[in-house]
């Protein structure tokens, strides 16, 4: 095995490649094998334990972790930061606004809408459900929609139902329908 490793062979396999492949092709495979050997010859295991050794912040992990919770603790957890994140129920209209001005930016126009809240005196959710007849291209509802979604985090879309009276009409009517998620209490 030291024989097919010797300095010397690999030179003379080295320059028999570079001959017969070419110089752009003959270098690259024998430099990563060089490399290789040298990092093995130098001791690359001794050097990389002494630099973790040298530098104990990056690689050793934190030491103060808190301890996991159990399930039913930290479903709660998970439930309350959920709430937290929603708007409270008497702050509804600044997104139901944003979404009118939503379609307004989309070229969506809205006849008039539905609006049901549907809370839980037992829950501190509160659902508004909220059906928009629209009036666009396609391509506008599905940007509206699309853009709504993104920019209301608390908003979901269950429904959205197209109809065309004509086969080449550009304009679709669009009956979507939202439900905002709020905080109560």
């Amino acid at each position: 095995m030291a024989a097919a490793l010797s300095p010397d062979r690999l030179w003379r396999r080295l320059r028999w490649e570079w001959q017969r492949r070419g110089a752009q092709q003959a270098w690259m495979p024998w430099l990563a094998l060089l490399l290789t050997l040298l990092a093995m010859a130098c001791g690359f295991d001794t050097w990389q334990q002494g630099l973790t050794a040298a530098s104990p912040e990056v690689v050793q992990p934190a030491r103060h972790v808190a301890p996991p919770l159990d399930p039913v603790a930290q479903a709660r957890h998970d439930l309350d930061h959920f709430y937290k994140g929603l708007p409270p129920a008497r702050a509804l209209s600044a997104p139901l606004l944003a979404v009118l001005r939503l379609g307004d930016k989309h070229g969506v126009h809205f006849s008039e809408g539905e609006y049901h809240q549907v809370s839980n005196p037992d829950a501190p959710l509160v659902e508004e459900d909220i059906i928009l007849p629209a009036t666009a291209s396609p391509d506008a509802i599905q940007d509206f929609v699309h853009e709504a979604m993104q920019s209301l985090r608390p908003l979901t879309v269950t429904g959205l139902s197209f109809e065309r009276d004509d086969v080449n009409a550009a304009v679709v009517k669009a009956r979507i329908h939202f439900v905002l998620w709020a905080r109560g209490n």
